[in-house]
């Protein structure tokens, strides 16, 4: 019943489809949602109109992203366990770097919003 009413609502609102996935816009954000999935489990809010295609490019094509921040939502938008399980292994592999312990070691400064390399 769920995916039914994301079926109708996606007509009215829809801004892009491919394979399963369709890109609703609301407001001024973009879900990103996989019809073949529950609406609950299935769907991810995004920002901009070119990362919502460029995560459907990446589930579709089950492709590792650059930046492991996109891995929750591909993990939200997928249904094949394998890809899933390559994801969550990327996302252990490459946490963040913590900006603050960077700036506080004394070889690295801040110069005009970037972080450099005292020399």
């Amino acid at each position: 019943m769920l995916i039914y009413f994301v079926k109708e609502v996606s007509k009215v609102n829809q801004v892009y489809q491919k394979k399963e996935y369709v890109i609703i816009k609301v407001g001024n954000d973009f879900i990103v949602i996989n019809k073949n999935k529950e609406f609950k489990n299935g769907h991810t809010h995004v920002k901009r109109f070119d990362i919502a295609t460029l995560l459907i490019h990446l589930a579709i094509n089950k492709q590792l992203p650059i930046k492991s921040k996109f891995v929750d939502s591909l993990v939200r938008i997928s249904v094949d366990k394998k890809y899933i399980k390559d994801l969550e292994e990327f996302q252990k592999d490459n946490e963040e770097i913590d900006i603050r312990g960077l700036m506080s070691a004394p070889v690295y400064k801040r110069h005009k919003g970037a972080i450099r390399q005292a020399r």
